[in-house]
């Protein structure tokens, strides 16, 4: 109730801003001097409003807060508390250490909300989906550092066939960490934990995640897919046991894709004959130094020893290595971007 109410401030307040700064020399003007400067005024008060956001983050964060959220905490609040000041979310998580999701609606903004021992974990914003431009869809890299300075660190990874940018910004015992798909379009903002235990979980919740796919790969299968087998599970199979593809294959051969969402690995499918030719997994896009973006080579042959095979090809413009180990009579292809930069695992038939 308390997000349909601010919802309908929120439309009142909208339209009352459209009305006002449109008037009579809004889209009906034959004035093009008025609709021009209509115009101009319009994307001020976005770039305001933009910046306007974009501060509102800064002493919230000090305490571990969302500006919206102030007495939701990390590593204090609990779901319970979550749930009392916003509501149950939308799309409750699937798994443990996945995220809520409260959707953006009507202006108000959307979030994502992760837990650990039923506290909190990390919170994202992912701004309105209306009047963008007035919210965090108006929030370039280069505002972000003009008013800002430079940030702690900058760095550049991969989300499925995305590249995104981290810009990491340190406030006190926490972090903020602004994901952009380009200079000028953030995607969303992540608050999480400043501290050296986090680097030391995520290097473990990596290793646990890279030695789990050891002993099911002996019977042809995947972690967490169970029961799905190459060369005898069908496409039926598959679909009944983890549903309907969000990309299907368009053609003989090709891979069924299930996007990696919200702390839910990807994977990518390929049949022949109807039974289960090749199985990928491309882990999660949340956390993801968690999952296979923490695991390394040097990880890989520390735990496993040498590889049965080490080749490099070429995809497209990348060269990535490929890293074989054979697992019965199946194998386990690592495929690596760099050496500390996995980009999915495949399952095949031994050849």
């Amino acid at each position: 109730m308390k997000r349909i109410q601010k919802a309908t401030v929120a439309i009142v307040a909208a339209g009352a801003l459209t009305l006002g700064a449109a008037g009579i020399a809004g889209p009906f003007s034959s004035n093009p001097a008025a609709a021009a400067s209509v115009s101009s005024s319009a994307a001020s008060a976005y770039y305001k409003q933009a910046l306007q956001t974009l501060n509102s983050f800064y002493k919230p964060a000090l305490q571990g807060q969302f500006p919206r959220l102030e007495g939701l905490t990390l590593g204090e609040s609990t779901r319970e508390d979550v749930i009392k000041a916003i509501g149950e979310p939308e799309t409750p998580a699937r798994a443990s250490g996945a995220f809520d999701v409260y959707h953006a609606e009507m202006g108000n903004p959307g979030y994502a909300i992760s837990y650990k021992q039923n506290k909190i974990q990390e919170m994202r914003y992912f701004g309105t989906n209306v009047e963008r431009q007035a919210n965090i869809g108006g929030i370039t890299v280069k505002m972000l550092v003009q008013q800002w300075g430079a940030p702690h660190s900058s760095t550049v990874f991969k989300n499925g066939s995305v590249n995104q940018k981290k810009i990491v910004y340190i406030r006190g015992a926490y972090r903020l960490e602004f994901i952009f798909n380009n200079s000028t379009d953030l995607d969303h903002i992540n608050l999480v934990k400043n501290d050296a235990a986090a680097s030391s979980d995520y290097y473990k919740q990596a290793l646990q995640t890279l030695n789990s796919f050891y002993k099911p790969a002996l019977q042809g299968q995947f972690p967490r897919l169970e029961g799905l087998t190459l060369g005898k599970s069908t496409r039926e199979d598959v679909i009944k046991a983890i549903g309907e593809p969000e990309t299907p294959a368009k053609a003989s051969g090709a891979f069924d894709v299930y996007h990696a969402e919200m702390g839910n690995p990807g994977y990518a499918i390929s049949y022949k004959q109807n039974k289960i030719r090749e199985m990928r997994y491309f882990g999660t896009n949340v956390e993801r130094q968690a999952n296979i973006g923490g695991i390394t080579v040097k990880m890989l042959v520390q735990q496993w020893g040498a590889p049965h095979s080490s080749t490099v090809f070429k995809n497209g413009s990348v060269n990535q290595k490929k890293i074989v180990y054979i697992r019965g009579a199946y194998q386990l292809e690592f495929i690596f971007n760099s050496s500390t930069d996995l980009d999915h695992i495949n399952l095949v038939s031994k050849a």
